[in-house]
């Protein structure tokens, strides 16, 4: 299998692994999972890791592999490939090229063998604006010659209660009304098949609807969302409970006026949307389910 069809399968795989297992993953307070852990959401770096795909740019063992990298900037973490089904995925052209690259914001250096990080020192490898659509949902890295993109993951959280509201996600992205939307999709996805879309929304006025719903819904850490779903369930039947809630999920993709797409999860039937960008919870009631029956969102009902 070709490193990069090692690398689609696994990210495509991605969601369901880790809808099986998030809720009661986050539910334990271990070093490190606030930081790269809930990266993972965005590409198993567990998983790329152990299988010793994950290089950042410059790196000169001659891999053919797919790079893959880490970087933390402005109090957010983002992933920097040049993946072409990643890139298209998110939204972007399939290749970077110095076109893209807008402003100049910080200089990088190589840190840890798999991380890129800002440095004060000038050097070869710079962080740009994404000049197409600039935003801070994507940036442009230039690694002496080639050209990749940082891709938005999440938000750096101080500890496993921290919520954010879903109004934050939007700004990440550009969006700072409904007018900022294009399209709102129902996605479908299965192991090494890019996502297609099977229900999709572009009307004005059900966008506008959308977002003023997902704006007004309250966040919830993961500790008050464990505690809420899961604290009453016997110690036996956790587990069971976990797979339960995952496998009610559904993605809802949203794709911006400039054309940039990220994912909101839906458990309708346990009334709650999960943004991996936030890492929070929001509970959904009738506005949400309503609306979705007026559009015709085939799944969305509680």
């Amino acid at each position: 299998m070709r490193s990069i069809d090692i690398y689609t399968a696994v990210r495509a795989v991605d969601d369901d692994i880790l809808e099986r297992s998030e809720a009661a993953f986050y539910g334990q307070k271990k070093s490190g999972w606030l930081k790269w852990g809930a990266m993972a959401a965005c590409i198993c770096l567990c998983v790329v890791g152990a299988i010793s795909i994950f290089h950042p740019k410059g790196d000169n063992r001659g891999s053919n592999v797919q790079a893959i990298a880490a970087l933390e900037f402005n109090g957010c973490y983002y992933e920097v490939c040049d993946i072409e089904s990643v890139l298209e995925s998110c939204g972007l052209p399939n290749k970077i090229t110095a076109e893209m690259a807008g402003e100049h914001l910080a200089y990088l250096k190589h840190s840890n063998g798999a991380e890129y990080e800002e440095t004060a020192t000038q050097t070869d490898i710079e962080l740009y604006q994404y000049a197409p659509s600039p935003c801070r949902g994507v940036y442009v890295v230039r690694d002496g010659e080639s050209y990749m993109a940082a891709l938005f993951c999440n938000f750096r959280l101080f500890d496993s209660n921290t919520n954010v509201e879903l109004s934050e996600l939007y700004r990440v992205y550009g969006v700072n009304g409904a007018e900022d939307i294009s399209v709102i999709a129902h996605t479908e996805s299965k192991p090494g098949i890019e996502a297609v879309a099977t229900g999709t929304v572009s009307d004005a006025e059900a966008i506008a609807e959308f977002y003023e719903h997902t704006t007004s819904l309250v966040s919830f850490g993961n500790d008050d969302f464990q505690a809420i779903m899961f604290n009453n369930i016997p110690e036996e039947d956790k587990s069971a409970a976990h797979t339960a809630f995952a496998d009610d999920a559904m993605t809802l993709r949203i794709e911006t006026k400039t054309g940039l797409r990220f994912n909101l999860r839906v458990y309708p039937n346990y009334g709650w949307i999960y943004s991996p960008g936030t890492q929070s919870y929001y509970r959904i009631g009738d506005d949400i389910f309503n609306w979705a029956k007026k559009y015709s969102f085939e799944g969305y009902s509680n």
